[in-house]
């Protein structure tokens, strides 16, 4: 499908050839001469993937109509058009929204530059809002089966586990495994209950917003995903939370959950919290799920548990409580002989 692009400047010979570089270049081009035809054009013909703005216009000017268009037309990528002297307006476009400005007079490969990088930021917004409404979707059927479940205790967590391993197979046995560490792990550490519950609810639920994922996405491989697919990937745990913090008995469960995947140096997700910012539960469970997913993940070779142990503390210090990891070597050290030491370069995946 050819893309459409709305070319709007208030002089002719300029639109003209804006018009030349846009079809040579394999896209249609629509032409308007000031912001006002260009927002009606928008209206009438179903939007354009690019807007060739012209800063300065009689009447409204580029920045307004960019402002208008965002609101209007959100998928729709604004390129600004400016004179070589306003390099603080092209950066004043730039930090609008606009994903690029080129300097008039200009050449076609300049234009053409322009206008890919346009098309580019058209494609994953579209592609990011088909991602937004099928995951809203999904959040609707799944909020749908859990509403006919009663959660009120144990057989409700087996019952949402099921539902999770029936769209991704050895999700359960992976929840499992980490709860009953993430609980070793708490008792180990002297947590008391009401905490210890917490925890383990916490550690059995803290995957279960991947239900609402699409199915490529749950599928595909981390390599494979798009950037909008990885972005929706890492907000996984808002969604749990929004799931299940509803139930009394699982609220506080959610706010551990949420967690799991951050990191103390504030590389991971969803909100990207750093050292205190994230609960010591959330530490606990981090460290189970992260453990687990070393040591059992199909996707390649289990490593043994000195080489996980030596990943989440010495390679990987400074985004694990290494209280918790000693307390998890200790809990090994009876039961797990000494192995060898990590493979260089082996890191522990982000699930996304």
């Amino acid at each position: 499908m050819t893309a459409k692009v709305l070319i709007v400047d208030d002089e002719a010979p300029v639109r003209r050839l804006m018009r030349r570089f846009v079809e040579a270049g394999g896209s249609e081009a629509i032409e308007a001469k000031d912001a006002e035809q260009a927002l009606a054009l928008m209206a009438g013909t179903g939007g354009a993937a690019v807007a060739l703005c012209d800063l300065r216009m009689p009447g409204r000017d580029g920045l307004w109509l960019a402002g208008q268009l965002r609101g209007l037309h959100p998928h729709t990528a604004v390129v600004m058009i400016t004179a070589v002297h306003e390099f603080d307006a092209a950066v004043m476009s730039l930090q609008s929204g606009a994903v690029d400005y080129v300097a008039k007079p200009f050449t076609q490969e300049r234009l053409h530059e322009a206008l890919e990088r346009g098309l580019r930021a058209n494609a994953s917004r579209c592609e990011l809002a088909a991602l937004q409404q099928e995951l809203e979707d999904s959040l609707e059927t799944v909020a749908r089966a859990l509403s006919d479940t009663e959660l009120n205790g144990s057989t409700s967590i087996d019952a949402i586990l099921a539902m999770m391993e029936a769209r991704d197979p050895g999700a359960a046995s992976h929840a499992h495994r980490v709860a009953r560490r993430s609980v070793n792990l708490a008792l180990a550490l002297h947590v008391e209950e009401p905490l210890v519950s917490d925890i383990e609810r916490a550690a059995l639920l803290h995957d279960v917003g991947r239900l609402a994922m699409p199915d490529r996405v749950l599928s595909a491989s981390a390599e494979s995903l798009s950037p909008g697919e990885r972005r929706l990937l890492r907000g996984h745990p808002l969604h749990g939370r929004t799931m299940v913090m509803a139930v009394p008995f699982l609220s506080a469960a959610s706010e551990i959950a949420v967690a799991v995947h951050e990191r103390l140096d504030g590389s991971g997700f969803p909100l990207g919290l750093r050292g205190p910012e994230i609960p010591f539960e959330s530490r606990i469970v981090a460290v189970a799920h992260a453990y687990d997913e070393l040591t059992s993940d199909a996707a390649r070779p289990a490593l043994p548990a000195a080489a996980a142990l030596e990943i989440l503390g010495a390679t990987h210090a400074a985004e694990f409580d290494q209280i918790v990891v000693t307390a998890l070597g200790t809990l090994l050290a009876c039961s797990v002989p000494a192995q060898a030491s990590a493979p260089r370069g082996m890191t522990v995946s982000s699930g996304a």
